[in-house]
């Protein structure tokens, strides 16, 4: 087991949710339940969405160490330490789930700014963790547009 994660650009609300319906005929459906304030921009429903960038963040234990990394590069004594503060780089998604919830758009131009602004630095680390990095870039710049990053 792991966390998955998927970026989406430029999404379209198709309808409601219907508790009911069983139907599985959606592009993406989104529910928010924690973190409802990364992704205010967005509300429960199924939606259509012009691109798409999936992959493997790790195993759980995996993503909390790569997450501990980006926290520590971004100035932070460790992920611990993000998680009692209010505000800093990449601190949007260090003080997220690590296993579901949604970044909305707005919250993803935040952190494509962070992951941008400190692209060489991870370049200088390097290895499993700047391949990771690029991935999370590369997934930040579909969900600023009009989109949003769904962790599954």
């Amino acid at each position: 087991m792991g966390l998955d994660v998927t970026a989406y650009r430029n999404i379209k609300w198709l309808k409601s949710i219907d508790p009911e319906d069983e139907d599985d005929d959606y592009d993406l459906r989104i529910i928010i339940n924690d973190f409802k304030e990364r992704a205010t921009d967005i509300k429960d429903g199924d939606y259509s969405y012009s691109d798409s960038h999936g992959f493997r963040a790790g195993s759980y234990i995996g993503y909390n160490g790569w997450r501990n990394e980006l926290a520590i590069l971004a100035g932070f004594e460790s992920a611990r330490d993000a998680w009692s503060k209010n505000s800093g780089p990449f601190w949007e998604l260090i003080n997220f789930s690590d296993c579901e919830g949604t970044l909305g758009t707005i919250t993803c131009k935040k952190l494509l700014f962070d992951f941008k602004e400190f692209y060489a630095k991870a370049e200088k680390v390097g290895g499993y963790f700047f391949d990771l990095y690029k991935e999370w870039t590369r997934g930040m710049e579909l969900a600023a547009d009009n989109g949003c990053f769904c962790f599954h």
